[in-house]
């Protein structure tokens, strides 16, 4: 249960993603990482801020916050961290942007002092939360094709006859092995820790792929 007076101090959608993942509504990395991204985005943008230190704080503020609560959940953090650097880059930008508009007849110290803004987060830069809702955007649309593009290069790594071995359940991993088997023939090795041992959702009962041969393979967690 989490702790109801450190809870009020944060966002009630954080709040709601943890009893999410607490009562297990999200599973799988790639469903994680969307989600995620959704949550600290709909942060960036409801919540009033002014520069780039006082979202940085807020979202390692609710970050810190939400990984205690779920600290499992590998792609919760990595989307966290990808979040703060698609903001650093953006404030950098902005930096640069004002670096080009400054009138070569100012001063050099003007300069040099304008120059070391780009490491000081708490400039105002014009339309700071507008360029980093754009990028998150775009990484959401790489994030939404990544398991296609991936899927794509499986004949460059997969050959014929040959064993291969994975562990876990993994949608990108199945996409991956489903492309390679379109032309080839392979064996799988699906290794498992129970108790659990979900493998690929039944992966060969399903007989998506007559050409993968599928074994599941139970390890005992020491």
């Amino acid at each position: 249960m989490l702790d109801t007076q450190a809870s009020e101090s944060h966002d009630p959608r954080v709040l709601n993603f943890i009893n999410k993942l607490k009562f297990k509504k999200v599973e799988g990395s790639y469903n994680l990482a969307i989600e995620s991204v959704e949550l600290l985005k709909s942060i960036i943008s409801q919540n009033d801020w002014k520069t780039a230190k006082e979202i940085i704080h807020l979202i390692k503020s609710e970050a810190k916050f939400l990984t205690k609560a779920v600290p499992f959940h590998t792609p919760v953090g990595n989307m966290v961290r990808q979040i703060l650097k698609i903001v650093r880059e953006e404030y950098v930008a902005g930096c640069k942007d004002r670096l080009e508009e400054i009138d070569p007849q100012d001063s050099l110290h003007k300069i040099v002092s304008s120059e070391g803004e780009v490491n000081d987060y708490s400039k105002l830069i014009d339309d700071l939360k507008e360029a980093i809702l754009d990028h998150i955007s775009e990484f959401q649309m790489e994030l939404e094709t990544s398991s296609d593009n991936i899927s794509q290069q499986a004949r460059e790594h997969i050959h014929s006859n040959e064993i291969i071995m994975t562990i876990g359940t993994s949608r990108e991993v199945k996409a991956f092995l489903k492309k390679a088997a379109q032309d080839r023939k392979f064996e799988v090795i699906v290794a498992e820790c129970a108790p659990f041992c979900h493998t690929f959702n039944n992966f060969d009962k399903e007989n998506e792929c007559s050409a993968i041969e599928s074994k599941t393979k139970s390890i005992n967690a020491p």
